[in-house]
């Protein structure tokens, strides 16, 4: 059911839950079939949203991230839906009665800061657990470290989608005076240099 607060997005944002949907369908299938990888395959959403957007258009009710990924044929062992935003993480608790047969878990807090601490060190002791975690940041609150600490752990993979528009209006602005020293510490840290600026 839509709710009057919720996201509304445009066909592009569709096209790219599309694509999470195949690829997530792809990955479960090939996943399921390890038998090595006892303590499962596990799903974490690091912008997870509310699970529900309106598509711009027509104001239809679409399936966000956390929705597409607990509607795939071989379900992961676990959810992970890491919130900032606490309307959003509140939200996210109606998926919990939605899909009762899931493993849910819902974090309210930074994702850069909840991958690092909560997440990541269980990936890096247990070598027959899986992971996956989708990055969809929409202004840059991504750190480049912490996509290295996912990398580096050897068993969690990472997608990260690269909102184009998204970046050129928060990171890199057409006038050059509105690059502040806040504006290019958040460039530097999103892309992991630190010659933002020229």
């Amino acid at each position: 059911m839509a709710h009057l607060d919720e996201d509304t997005v445009g066909p592009w944002s569709e096209l790219k839950l599309n694509l999470l949907s195949k690829y997530l369908a792809a990955y479960t299938r090939i996943m399921a079939r390890q038998l090595w990888c006892r303590n499962g395959y596990h799903y974490i959403d690091a912008f997870a949203g509310t699970g529900h957007a309106r598509a711009r258009d027509d104001q239809r009710s679409i399936d966000g991230s956390p929705r597409v990924a607990l509607k795939v044929e071989h379900s992961f062992h676990s959810y992970t839906f890491i919130e900032m935003d606490s309307r959003r993480a509140q939200r996210l608790k109606e998926l919990q009665k939605e899909f009762p047969d899931r493993r849910i878990t819902i974090i309210h807090g930074d994702c850069n800061q909840v991958l690092i601490e909560q997440i990541i060190p269980i990936y890096c002791i247990d070598r027959t657990r899986r992971g996956h975690v989708f990055v969809d940041s929409f202004s840059m609150n991504l750190y480049w470290e912490t996509v290295k600490a996912i990398a580096s752990t050897g068993t969690l993979e990472v997608l990260v989608n690269v909102p184009t528009m998204a970046l050129n209006r928060v990171g890199l602005p057409n006038d050059a005076a509105k690059l502040t020293d806040s504006v290019i510490a958040r460039n530097d840290r999103f892309w992991g240099i630190h010659e933002s600026r020229e």
